[in-house]
């Protein structure tokens, strides 16, 4: 790129940072045959499900791109310490329904891009493609291994070490509207909207005490929607407010799933006010 170019994207460049608390909650399921103390193969699925780090740190970058608005962010939240599970379910020949696994605690850490570009505007709403990253790290703690039966009912705990790990990488694409309203000359609201058909997850499991040198890995497809409403005061060249959102994705397939809940409560400042 020119250096010339270089020079006015600089200058066109606002910077925003956010701190924002979420309440989430993501799973994968899996279906596959699988035995357990069978000799043969039995229907089977794996579950997991996990609550993300509440508090997340983010950056956003808005420009203009060969003539057209857009917008880059990233966030991260620290590691910590959050609940998750890993359930395998059995279907016995017999009739048994067998489950295996934990639910307890992990340690989470996590990593999220997003990039939209504008493609045009009707009425007051501007439309932008979008694209999103996610990438989600948990090593489960020591806990107990929970087995339990149906015929005969029973529930067996075992104190267990063996390590876990879990690594989720979610790409989303899609379609935004959002729409900004000047209630007078310092305060504006913004709502916005959007879907995403394509939404890829995919699950990477390590065991390194039970299948050394071995990653499982797993993907899902789903739809993906999120709502987004800020309202923000701008003076003396800066820019300030809170935007609540949400967002979730649904599986095309039960047998193949990876959903998502979350709600935020984001507290941005930046320049770019007037």
């Amino acid at each position: 790129m020119p250096l010339v170019a270089v020079a006015l994207l600089a200058q066109s460049i606002s910077v925003s940072a956010a701190v924002a608390p979420r309440v989430e909650q993501f799973r994968y399921r899996f279906d596959n045959p699988s035995s357990f103390g069978t000799a043969a193969l039995v229907p089977h699925f794996f579950e997991q499900r996990y609550d993300a780090v509440p508090v997340w740190f983010s950056a956003e970058a808005r420009y203009r791109l060969g003539g057209s608005a857009a917008a880059t962010s990233a966030a991260i939240s620290l590691r910590g310490r959050t609940h998750g599970s890993d359930i395998d379910t059995f279907f016995q020949p017999s009739g048994d329904v067998a489950t295996s696994g934990t639910n307890g605690d992990v340690m989470l850490r996590s990593l999220e891009l997003r990039q939209r570009i504008a493609v045009g505007a009707t009425r007051g709403w501007l439309w932008a493609l979008t694209m999103g990253y996610r990438h989600d790290r948990a090593d489960f703690l020591p806990d107990d291994r929970i087995v339990t039966h149906t015929t005969p009912p029973s529930v067996v705990r075992t104190f267990i070490t063996d390590r876990e790990t879990a690594i989720s990488q979610a790409m989303t694409f899609g379609v935004e509207a959002t729409r900004e309203r000047a209630l007078n000359d310092r305060w504006h609201v913004t709502i916005g909207a959007g879907v995403q058909p394509l939404v890829r997850g995919r699950l990477l499991v390590q065991l390194p005490d039970k299948y050394p040198g071995v990653d499982l890995i797993f993907t899902a497809l789903s739809a993906g929607a999120t709502a987004r409403v800020s309202v923000e005061r701008r003076a003396h060249g800066w820019r300030a407010g809170v935007a609540v959102s949400g967002e979730g994705a649904w599986a095309y397939r039960p047998s193949s799933a990876y959903a998502l809940r979350g709600v935020s409560i984001a507290v941005f400042a930046g320049p770019g006010g007037r």
